[in-house]
């Protein structure tokens, strides 16, 4: 019979595209979930995305047990490469978002213990700023 439930009738180009299919379905099914980001810069053409993530899920991607370009989650193993989207990690990788974060939450920290009060300007302000803009004389 051959390949499991497929007898074999088909040219050697098909059965190896079966194979890479195969491949892809067994990569796949490690993936257990993925991870949500606390925040997402905006992308900017030409750069990688930028995620902050929890330290739980922040250790899955150090460790190899997740990916940080697509954020699949696979957990038991640790893989070079993401079975997703095939993102070989790097130690640069997570180091540089180690020091982004730590940068964000400092900053986050500051603006926090010193919150810039802002006061409200009253309506009657408000309406005259814009009616002054637009050449309209107050009565």
């Amino acid at each position: 019979m051959g390949r499991g439930h497929l007898p074999v009738l088909a040219d050697s180009d098909t059965l190896r595209a079966v194979d890479r299919y195969e491949d892809a379905l067994n990569r796949m099914k490690i993936v257990k979930r993925f991870i949500i980001p606390l925040m997402a810069d905006d992308h900017i053409p030409g750069q990688r995305r930028r995620f902050g993530l929890n330290q739980h899920d922040l250790g899955l991607v150090m460790e190899g047990r997740a990916c940080s370009e697509c954020l699949a989650c696979w957990e038991e193993v640790v893989l070079l490469q993401c079975p997703v989207c095939q993102h070989t990690r790097s130690p640069q990788d997570f180091l540089d978002g180690v020091q982004e974060w730590e940068d964000y939450l400092r900053d986050r920290e500051q603006q926090l213990a010193n919150p810039v009060r802002t006061e409200m300007p009253q309506m009657h302000e408000v309406v005259d700023a814009i009616a002054g803009d637009h050449g309209v004389k107050p009565r």
